[in-house]
């Protein structure tokens, strides 16, 4: 999380933001997922999953209300 909402200060009138972490290999996606599914206020919107493009990724929502996808995908 950059921010929370409520906060005095200019990062505190920020809406939810949608962040993509690129990880260097499967395993990594996997192991980022079991970090982060469990903590209080963390909503699993997609487990980790293959893709039609070859990459694994999940994606969560934050107790802000952030969105955060991880996965291998690297870009065209």
């Amino acid at each position: 999380m950059f921010g929370s909402r409520g906060k005095a200060g200019a990062w505190g009138g920020l809406g939810p933001q949608g962040v993509y972490v690129v990880a260097a290999d499967p395993a990594t996606v996997d192991a980022a997922f079991e970090g982060v599914r469990d903590l209080d206020g963390v909503a699993v919107l997609r487990p980790p999953h293959a893709t039609d493009y070859d990459a694994r990724t999940f994606d969560v929502r934050d107790g802000d209300g952030n969105l955060w996808a991880v996965g291998t995908y690297l870009g065209a």
